[in-house]
């Protein structure tokens, strides 16, 4: 087993980030040579490439077209290992912190059966509910909620990128229990990413096509201009996914298509995220304002 697979091995990199290493090896590549060579769709390459970037074993050059480099592998994966190492400790440290401080109960969500449970019982549960996006994914209620609709907007991110809900009949449980509740006027507020969400409404563009496209976001608009649904742009990225409400946090950390979850039942703990997420939100960007720049 060579470097790069043992890499891979160690550190659970999606099959498809191997074969990109792997391209890069030996000489710099455009991300339509990359395609051809390792045979994946350009459209899905992105998101393997971008995490890459991310990870600082790729670098991207500022000429176009941009070519990418795997050059200086040894000391890139020297690099890459101790930045794991530190976010490995520093993730350690902040549950601990919230063990040793907080009086509530914190559980590690291992499966997506279990993060699945626990939103679904969030939603069920809760009257308000806070939210911030991590990178790539959009608030739940920008996909149609029809279900022929929302499959083929599902189906095209997912050549984009991991779906961490998954694409079977226990993601659409969890759909058709979020829209219920949304439904019941409970109040979503949320904050997402500028970038990500402008990458998500050109994608279920394509998916619908213009006309379809056009009524979507005339009712997310809506939506989002009710009394219960409020959501402001920022730009920066999370690598996280947050949900908060006046009793509970549920955490998402997304690295290579793997999922961290971890769940804290802490009034004092639900307090300060709160507080995190009103700062954030006070100076944001309404989304109403930036979705009409879509029709």
């Amino acid at each position: 087993m060579n470097l790069i697979e043992e890499l891979g091995k160690n550190y659970n990199f999606p099959e498809k980030q191997i074969r990109i290493l792997k391209s890069l090896e030996f000489r710099d590549l455009t991300a339509r040579e990359l395609s051809k060579q390792t045979q994946i769709p350009l459209g899905r390459l992105y998101e393997h490439i971008n995490n890459l970037l991310r990870s600082k074993l790729i670098e991207k050059s500022k000429k176009k077209p941009a070519f990418y480099s795997f050059k200086n592998k040894e000391e890139k994966i020297k690099t890459f290992i101790k930045d794991q190492f530190k976010e490995t400790v520093d993730k350690e440290a902040l549950m601990l912190s919230l063990l040793e401080k907080g009086s509530g109960d914190v559980k590690l969500l291992t499966t997506r059966e279990d993060y699945i449970l626990e939103c679904r019982r969030i939603y069920n549960e809760e009257d308000k509910i806070f939210s911030i996006e991590r990178a790539s994914t959009p608030p739940y209620y920008f996909y149609p909620e029809d279900y022929a609709d929302y499959k083929k907007v599902r189906k095209f991110v997912k050549k984009k990128r991991e779906l961490v809900l998954g694409n079977d009949s226990l993601e659409k449980l969890y759909k058709e229990n979020y829209f219920d509740n949304l439904n019941k006027q409970k109040k979503f507020i949320g904050i997402t990413n500028k970038k990500s969400l402008t990458e998500f409404l050109n994608t279920m563009k394509k998916a619908l096509g213009p006309d379809k496209f056009k009524k979507q976001i005339k009712k997310i608009i809506r939506l989002v201009n009710s009394k219960t649904i409020h959501c402001k742009v920022v730009k920066s990225e999370f690598p996280y996914y947050l949900l908060i409400t006046d009793n509970v946090v549920l955490i998402c950390f997304v690295s290579n298509g793997k999922a961290i979850n971890l769940l804290i039942r802490d009034k004092e703990i639900t307090k300060k995220f709160k507080v995190f997420f009103e700062s954030m939100y006070r100076d944001a960007e309404y989304v109403s304002s930036f979705l009409k720049k879509f029709l």
